[in-house]
């Protein structure tokens, strides 16, 4: 069903420097923090709906399961390919800030 998809025209990605939480809204689309420098440590708080669903799983994969729909976008959105730019001077940057 595509209204439960995502709209790709207020895709957003944040900066969240080491040290810092963020809490997102329920029904949010997100994926989990990932380190674009130095190896992290993260704490990631669930549901225990969410827990429950994605510990039924054997692998990685799209999921429908209560509060939990998830997708691989690269399924979903054939025509459309993501560009990032190379964060790494920005995440070198916050690093210095908290060894200075």
């Amino acid at each position: 069903d595509e209204r439960r998809l995502p709209d790709i025209s207020k895709i957003r990605g944040y900066i969240v420097p080491a040290g810092y939480g963020i809490i997102i809204k329920k029904g949010t689309w997100h994926d989990f923090p990932v380190s674009v420098g130095p190896e992290a440590t993260v704490f990631v708080i669930n549901t225990k709906e969410v827990v429950e669903a994605l510990a039924s799983m054997k692998e990685p994969s799209p999921m429908d399961f209560g509060d939990c729909y998830k997708v691989r976008t690269a399924d979903v959105f054939k025509h459309i390919r993501l560009k990032f730019p190379d964060l790494r001077p920005i995440a070198n940057w916050f690093c210095s800030l908290n060894t200075s």
